[in-house]
């Protein structure tokens, strides 16, 4: 909708060529352009219908609106973007500002001033509950929208997406829904959106550039290639864009603001034992992997490992919005909620320092580990195999009894280090392995020792969790 005038003052550039009587193009001027293009009416209307349908129905716009609402809104969550150094900077400037103020102006003043900003309370609980008010939505819609008729009319080049995104902006900051728990992150993102578009300007202009060029050299064939290029691009980005956005959904932890007792521990569950199956997977994977010197392969690993960060990095960060749910049936439901949480986190970074100095002992060209180390080894990850299917069965099948020969299981496994930490320590009394070798020895083992600790940890707070909760 952006560009609609662009493909329309070509039409009717085609429209005087045809009543010119297709005469030869190259020696056709193009002065009808220097008088006003009119627009049919049923053009316009055709494009409005396009774009209130794509609004509708488009998931891309739906995030693209997604995107500033989450910049904007008043109450606490997720952030989509991460801090950035010149977002603390600015976030710590203005905490200096402020600081300067209030000894200038007084207690009493700057008293006055804040109680005219005071932020009106946002029920967490409620599902369907706006991300600001009715007068933030109106000075939006208002501002907005004056800013960009008095654009239109000045023929001004203006973005309507850009003017209404900063229109937000500015609103939300003057409502302090950017307080000093979300200012780094909502700054950072502004950011970003901003330096995309501008980004985006000098890729378009460059790549149109490199096109026209290699269309004016090839004719007609590069036309079609390009055609053909575009065509594959646009279905690509929608596929793409189709993917994460189904990850993103079932990746949610909890979609419902209020739901039933039942639907939190079981997805509760579902989260523990895709973590026994992703920790297991990449450690048995991992070692393999290396034993093969199979660098592709690891730093697939290493990436699926990453990503197991980052969903119990954000299982954390959320750990409020699940704890508020359960709180009106029991205390003890919450601590134990936590408690499964932070022992899947432990595992999360246990798993991470296995994987990742595998993955890069392997990208350094160091020595590989010896045919004694490979066999030791490899009859040590079937030990660790067999205890998460071990651990994975007592939470498929709430078979909580068996904890104790789960522990049982991992006392076995942590005597066993002691034997191939032994056998290592030989090795470097003979000088059959070097530093490198034995610090990457010992860190596995080290490792993972924390990873059964936390794997035991984590299946005795889920036998809690469940046992304690309420089900009325």
């Amino acid at each position: 909708m952006n560009f609609i005038g662009v493909p329309l003052a070509g039409f009717e550039s085609f429209k005087a060529w045809i009543a010119a009587g297709a005469v030869n193009p190259d020696g056709y001027t193009m002065s009808i352009l220097n008088q006003p293009v009119r627009t049919d009416t049923y053009m316009l209307l055709i494009a409005g219908l396009i774009m209130i349908g794509t609004l509708i129905a488009s998931k891309k716009a739906k995030s693209v609106v997604a995107t500033t609402v989450d910049l904007a809104r008043q109450a606490e969550g997720d952030e989509r973007f991460g801090s950035s150094y010149a977002s603390r900077a600015l976030v710590r400037s203005s905490i200096r500002t402020g600081d300067r103020l209030k000894k200038i102006l007084g207690n009493r003043i700057t008293s006055w001033v804040e109680s005219r900003f005071e932020a009106v309370p946002v029920d967490d609980t409620n599902p369907d509950r706006p991300s600001f008010d009715k007068i933030r939505a109106a000075s939006n819609l208002i501002v907005a929208s004056v800013l960009i008729t008095i654009g239109t009319n000045l023929k001004l080049p203006l973005s309507t997406t850009y003017v209404t995104f900063m229109v937000a902006m500015g609103t939300s900051l003057a409502d302090r829904a950017w307080d000093r728990e979300s200012a780094v992150y909502r700054i950072s993102g502004v950011f970003t959106v901003v330096g995309g578009w501008f980004l985006t300007a000098f890729v378009a202009f460059t790549v149109s550039l490199i096109v026209a060029t290699l269309i004016a050299l090839g004719g007609k064939f590069m036309i079609f290639v390009f055609a053909a290029v575009a065509a594959v691009m646009v279905i690509r980005t929608y596929v793409f864009f189709r993917k994460r956005e189904a990850k993103k959904l079932e990746e949610e932890d909890f979609p419902e603001a209020t739901v039933e007792v039942e639907k939190v521990l079981d997805k509760s569950n579902q989260k523990v034992i895709a973590a026994i199956i992703s920790t297991s997977k990449a450690y048995f994977l991992g070692l393999e992997s290396f034993f093969a010197q199979n660098r592709k392969q690891l730093a697939k690993i290493d990436e699926d490992v990453e990503e197991f960060n980052q969903k119990a990095r954000k299982l954390k960060a959320n750990i409020s919005k699940v704890v508020q749910k359960l709180q009106k049936d029991s205390v003890e439901t919450g601590h134990f909620y936590v408690q499964i949480v932070d022992y899947l986190r432990e595992m999360a970074h246990s798993i991470k320092y296995v994987v990742g100095p595998l993955h890069q002992h392997v990208e350094n060209n160091h020595k590989p580990f010896n045919d004694d180390q490979v066999e030791d080894l490899t009859k040590f990850s079937s030990q660790i195999t067999d205890f998460m299917n071990f651990a994975l069965r007592i939470i498929k099948e709430s078979e909580f009894e068996q904890i104790e020969e789960l522990i049982e299981k991992r006392q076995v496994i942590i005597n066993n280090i002691r034997d191939l930490e032994k056998n290592q320590i030989r090795r470097i009394k003979k000088k059959e392995v070097n530093s490198r070798n034995s610090v990457l020895f010992f860190n596995i083992m080290s490792e993972t020792k924390n990873l059964l600790l936390q794997t035991v940890n984590m299946v005795k707070s889920t036998r809690d969790f469940i046992t304690h909760t309420p089900m009325d």
